[in-house]
């Protein structure tokens, strides 16, 4: 069946509608009735795929094709799921559970969440691996909040979640996640720019690409002016930070630089980190200089996919291999 311009479906809309005798609301309910009907039978389905994956032993030692096929089930049962509303968002949940808002008209972070329902899947895997009750969760550069979010809302109400964003455009979305899944950890939102000095930079839009704004300079889009603050002047002083993502667009070392004394003061810190030498060349920085501020404090770099989350040395990465590749995730953490 060939999709319909969106146009031509709010006209059929219309006319069944009028010819049905009910109103917008009284039509709307009714259709969201069966499409709810329809979900119970999606969830029942989804309810034997998870059955089905446990009785096979389903871990990541027996991943690979088959994981790949059965994600691939999940996403054609759920199918796509989202809301949109008046103000130029959409309404959508992940498969971890959570509530999530996010901007119309991304063409980065949106497609993802409403089609496979979830962001970046390894990292995601990693973060539910990694939370625990009462931990403490920063996130810098949280983007609409997705990981924000989910830490808050799978750690519970006695962790702590500190997140940091600078873009205008996408701080209203992120409040309005987090309110919308208030049985979570409380989270203190700093709008401004994590760097290595305080004072205010301005930051570059892409116009359909929201999440990608950046420092470095770029031709399209919006310029504004954000103000910009160090993690170590603006977290507490004893706070005792058990992870840390940084993801903010090749300007990472920064942000590692103005939270120095924070990390030194935390021996069991893990810090999950974007790696992208086109950013990280954009920004100006050698990414010689990030492998050698994690070494010289005693961390080592791992997969995201590691399955040993005490991180034993035996299982790191080569600095020389990572400094040869163009993107990646890594997990930086001081061996047990």
């Amino acid at each position: 069946m060939e999709s319909q311009p969106i146009d031509q479906i709010n006209r059929d809309f219309e006319i069944l509608r009028v010819l049905s005798g009910e109103s917008a609301l009284e039509m709307q309910v009714r259709e969201m009735r069966s499409e709810m009907a329809e979900m119970r039978a999606t969830m029942e389905d989804l309810k034997d795929l998870a059955r089905q994956m446990i009785s096979e032993g389903w871990n990541r030692q027996h991943r690979g094709n088959q994981t790949g096929d059965k994600v691939d089930q999940i996403a054609k049962l759920v199918g796509p799921v989202g809301i949109p509303l008046p103000d130029g968002t959409v309404l959508t949940r992940s498969l971890h559970g959570q509530l999530y808002f996010t901007d119309a008209d991304d063409t980065v972070i949106t497609p993802h969440l409403l089609i496979y329902r979830q962001w970046e899947p390894d990292l995601s895997e990693l973060f539910t691996r990694l939370i625990t009750p009462e931990m403490v969760f920063v996130d810098v550069g949280a983007n609409i909040g997705y990981f924000t979010v989910l830490v808050a809302a799978k750690a519970g109400t006695a962790a702590r979640v500190f997140a940091y964003e600078p873009n205008p455009r996408l701080i209203p979305i992120m409040k309005k996640s987090i309110d919308a899944n208030w049985s979570a950890a409380p989270v203190t939102l700093h709008e401004a720019a994590a760097s290595d000095e305080t004072g205010s930079a301005t930051l570059f839009i892409p116009t359909s690409k929201g999440g990608n704004a950046s420092m470095a300079y770029a031709k399209d889009g919006a310029e504004v002016i954000v103000p910009m603050v160090t993690l170590d002047e603006t977290l507490p002083a004893d706070l005792v930070v058990d992870l840390m993502k940084i993801d903010i667009e090749g300007f990472e070392l920064f942000a590692l630089k103005g939270a120095n004394r924070t990390i030194e003061r935390n021996p069991s810190i893990k810090i999950v980190l974007e790696w992208s030498l086109d950013q990280t060349e954009a920004a100006g920085v050698d990414p010689k200089e990030i492998a050698n501020f994690f070494t010289e404090r005693g961390f080592l770099p791992f997969d995201v996919t590691l399955q040993d989350l005490h991180c034993p040395a035996s299982a790191a990465l080569s600095w020389d291999g990572i400094l040869s590749t163009r993107y990646m995730n890594l997990l930086l953490a001081r061996p047990a």
